[in-house]
C-alpha cells in the first residue's frame, strides 16, 4: 500500500530562489523529524500564470549573479543549488497542498495572480512563511538579483532557522488546516 504524503506549497514570484530555497529547508526539518515522507514542501512560483511572462531563465544555476552569490550562502546552510526548475504554481498544486507558505504578502495575497486573488476558496490553507515564528506581518527580502552575499546569507538563515525551528509548528498546520493557531508546544 502506497501512503499519499501532504504538500506545503511554498510560493514565491517567480519559484528561482526563496521559494526552493524555502522548500529545500522544509523537507530537510521534515527529514530530521522523521516527518518526510508524510509531508512534502514543493516549491511554485506565480510568474507564468494566467499567460504571464515566465522568468528569463529556469533556475537559479543559470541565474547571474544569484548563482555565484548563493553558493556560499546555500553551502552555509548545508545544501547547494537546487536543479528545480522554475514551475508555476497551478489549481490542481493549490487544490492538492495541505498548506500553501507565501515568502510575502504579494505572492500570496497582493498579486493579481497570486493563489489568494486567485483561489479565494483555499485561502484557510494559506500563510506566511514568517508566521511560523509567530509573527503576523513579515515578508521575506528578496535577494535574487542583490550582489550583497550578507543578503544572501540573511535570506537563506532565515528560512533555514525558521524551517528546523518550527518545523513541529508547520506540521500541526499541515494536519489542522482549518485552525487559526496552533496550541503552545
Amino acid at each position: 500500500m502506497v501512503m499519499e504524503y501532504r504538500t506545503v506549497l511554498v510560493v514565491s514570484l517567480q519559484d528561482l530562489y526563496r521559494s526552493v530555497v524555502g522548500a529545500t529547508c522544509i523537507n530537510d526539518a521534515l527529514q530530521t523529524s522523521g516527518e518526510l515522507g508524510r509531508v512534502m514542501a514543493v516549491p511554485r512560483g506565480i510568474c507564468g500564470v494566467c499567460g504571464t511572462r515566465y522568468p528569463e531563465v529556469s533556475c537559479l544555476g543559470e541565474h547571474e549573479p544569484g548563482r555565484w552569490i548563493s553558493e556560499a550562502a546555500l553551502a552555509y546552510i548545508g545544501t547547494d543549488i537546487p536543479r528545480h526548475r522554475s514551475m508555476p504554481v497551478t489549481g490542481e498544486d493549490v487544490e492538492r497542498a495541505a498548506l500553501i507558505l507565501g515568502v510575502d504578502r504579494f505572492c500570496l495575497y497582493d498579486s493579481a495572480f497570486s493563489p489568494g486573488i486567485r483561489f479565494p476558496e483555499h485561502r484557510a490553507k494559506m500563510r506566511l512563511f514568517a508566521e511560523l515564528t509567530g509573527t503576523r506581518e513579515c515578508d521575506v527580502p528578496e535577494c535574487l538579483e542583490s550582489r550583497d552575499v550578507d543578503d544572501h546569507h540573511e535570506v537563506c538563515g532565515f528560512l533555514h532557522r525558521v524551517a528546523h525551528r518550527y518545523i513541529s509548528t508547520l506540521i500541526w498546520w499541515v494536519d489542522h488546516p482549518r485552525v487559526l493557531h496552533p496550541p503552545r508546544i
